[in-house]
């Protein structure tokens, strides 16, 4: 999967987010039948992307563990962006069962779809490689709230 996360000033881009998974916003292929769905939001929030999100191994070792350091930085009162695939919804399952108040926080969002946060800020967290390997450096503090 691939992610773009930029900023907009004076009518033009000004910022893009650069790195590995991450590409410029005019460099998205989407197909031709598809229409790009904009969702647009107010507010504090986290934006984080990686590989197989339908996959419970991955959400376990790649996922589950930045997202719950993520927890441990951001207030909460911020949102996080995170996505999904509609005809198999492994990860908001998922997280509604490790944490449900934390799920309440998370706005799902399908592949090609872009979020668009007009008054607020967006944290772009972007791994070092994809797929992610977070199981190493950020287990414990996914320990710390699956134990809670």
């Amino acid at each position: 999967p691939q992610a773009s996360a930029w900023e907009e000033k004076n009518g033009g881009i000004s910022l893009v987010i650069d790195g590995p998974g991450w590409i410029h916003p005019t460099d998205r292929k989407i197909p031709h039948n598809k229409p790009v769905a904009t969702h647009e939001v107010e507010g504090s929030f986290v934006g984080f992307a990686s590989s197989f999100p339908s996959n419970y191994g991955h959400l376990i070792h790649d996922h589950l563990p930045i997202i719950a350091w993520l927890l441990t930085v951001v207030p909460e009162t911020t949102r996080f962006i995170l996505h999904y695939i509609p005809y198999r919804p492994v990860a908001p399952e998922l997280i509604k069962v490790v944490d449900s108040i934390f799920a309440d926080r998370v706005m799902w969002v399908e592949y090609d779809h872009v979020v668009h946060v007009k008054r607020g800020n967006l944290l772009v967290i972007v791994p070092d490689r994809v797929p992610t390997y977070m199981g190493t450096s950020f287990m414990q503090p996914f320990t710390k709230v699956v134990d809670g």
